[in-house]
C-alpha cells in the first residue's frame, strides 16, 4: 500500500489523480496554488490529506516525516474511508453524480416532499 499520493498538476486531472490516489490508500499529498477539492460539503478534506502551496514544498517533507506511525495509519484509514463516501467504490459516474445532485439540491434549499 501507498503512503503518500504526490498530486502537483493543475487543471481538470487533479479530480482523476486525487481519485487514483485515494482508491490505493494513499494520502493525498496536493501542491498547487488554487483548486477545489471534489465534494466539500460531504467530505473532510483536512483530515486525511495535505495541501500545500508550490513556494511551502521546501517544508513539505519536514511536514510529513512529523507524523508518527499512528497518525499516518488514521489518515490513510480515513483517506479509504472519503473514497468509499466520494466514489462509492467504483469509478461510473451514476454515484458521483448522485452525490453531486444532493449537493446541489442541498445549496439550493430543495428537499423532497
Amino acid at each position: 500500500m501507498f503512503i503518500w499520493g504526490l498530486l502537483s498538476t493543475e487543471g481538470p486531472q487533479q479530480q482523476g489523480l486525487a481519485l487514483k490516489a485515494l482508491s490505493a490508500g494513499a494520502i493525498p499529498v496536493i501542491v498547487v496554488r488554487d483548486w477545489v477539492k471534489p465534494f466539500p460539503e460531504k467530505v473532510d478534506w483536512s483530515s486525511f490529506s495535505f495541501t500545500f502551496s508550490p513556494d511551502e514544498v521546501p517544508q513539505m517533507i519536514e511536514v510529513l516525516r512529523s507524523l508518527s506511525m499512528a497518525e499516518t495509519e488514521e489518515m490513510q484509514r480515513r483517506a479509504i474511508e472519503a473514497y468509499w463516501k466520494i466514489y462509492g467504490g467504483t469509478t461510473n459516474y451514476s454515484w458521483i453524480s448522485r452525490i453531486t445532485i444532493e449537493i446541489l439540491s442541498e445549496r439550493l434549499g430543495y428537499h423532497r416532499p
